[in-house]
């Protein structure tokens, strides 16, 4: 998650109830049901009101005795930019024992050659996650989904943003509302292009930007 705030855990908690939905059919037994672990890198801090730990995890437990806990359910915060100040004063052998650390700079390296042997000798995984790596980007097809994907997220970034800044005239300006709608739309028809451009299903188009399948066959 590049923006956000706390409202962000609302979000988590609908995509965490739709995975549960999703794998039972009416009059299923509930036993199918699987686990839920829900990992969450966002690229900002959350405001918790404490001394602002890089990295959470959330269960449900019984609030009289915490020893108690539904474990089918498990939400991680990860705060990249937290753990970005532990990792760049830290040494190898501190990473070696915090393997998390060695996810955040894969994940924040602004160029992985330069790592990547740091990398695999610290976590033993390393070696196939950036062979798998490698072989995404090496795949035109996939590349065009990445980055249809990576300018619907850019449009997002800016629909929120331009929401706050508005949000902040509201009530002073005429017309505010009509041109937040306006705004938003442009907004929306420029992500759809972009991924039409990318041969990506109308109908996930529409899901994703709100528009109709009519709307998008026209553009």
């Amino acid at each position: 998650q590049l923006s956000g705030n706390i409202d962000f855990l609302r979000r988590i908690y609908y995509y965490i109830s739709k995975n549960i939905v999703s794998e039972v059919e009416e009059k299923e037994p509930y036993d199918i049901i699987s686990e839920v672990i829900s990992i969450n890198f966002v690229d900002f801090n959350m405001d918790f009101n404490d001394n602002g730990k890089p990295h959470r995890c959330f269960k449900l437990i019984d609030t009289e005795d915490p020893d108690i806990i539904l474990d089918m359910i498990q939400m991680h915060i990860v705060e990249v930019p937290r753990f970005k100040k532990i990792l760049y004063n830290t040494d190898i052998e501190y990473i070696k024992k915090k393997k998390i650390l060695s996810w955040i700079e894969f994940f924040t390296a602004k160029d992985l050659d330069k790592i990547k042997n740091k990398l695999k000798e610290v976590n033993n995984i390393m070696p196939k996650v950036i062979n798998k790596y490698e072989r995404f980007i090496s795949s035109e097809d996939e590349m065009e989904v990445y980055n249809a994907r990576d300018a619907f997220l850019y449009g997002q970034t800016l629909m929120l943003r331009r929401e706050r800044e508005e949000g902040l005239q509201e009530g002073r300006e005429e017309g505010l509302e009509e041109g937040r709608r306006e705004g938003r739309r442009e907004e929306q028809l420029a992500i759809a292009r972009s991924f039409k451009n990318a041969g990506i299903d109308i109908k996930i188009i529409s899901e994703n930007t709100g528009l109709s399948i009519e709307e998008v066959l026209k553009l």
